[in-house]
């Protein structure tokens, strides 16, 4: 996992990534989307080969939560809200968002 982090770190740090707007990460995305569209039969054959399960979980389970995942970050990319203003006891608070590093989970 260390080195997992290490090696993802170092291709956000020296990577174009960070330096895309959040609307020229959303179409990486939503090519990402479009390609795995394309070939989703080989995906799919690929996701039962190396699984084991039956085409429709594959389909399902694999697939399919694959896709809806990279369909909603590819919309939600540039809708993301990095700052919010809280009523809070003492009066207004506000709550900035901002990316920590690579996560392992």
């Amino acid at each position: 996992v260390n080195a997992a982090c290490a090696a993802a770190r170092k291709a956000f740090d020296e990577g174009p990534w960070p330096h895309l707007s959040p609307a020229e990460r959303a179409e990486v995305l939503g090519r990402a989307v479009k390609i795995m569209e394309e070939r989703a039969d080989e995906l799919k054959f690929l996701l039962a080969a190396e699984t084991g399960q039956p085409p429709t979980i594959v389909d399902m389970m694999q697939y399919g939560a694959a896709m809806s995942s990279f369909q909603f970050y590819a919309g939600a990319a540039d809708k993301f809200t990095w700052q919010d203003i809280r009523d809070g006891i003492y009066g207004q608070t506000l709550v900035v968002k901002e990316p920590i590093g690579v996560v392992g989970a």
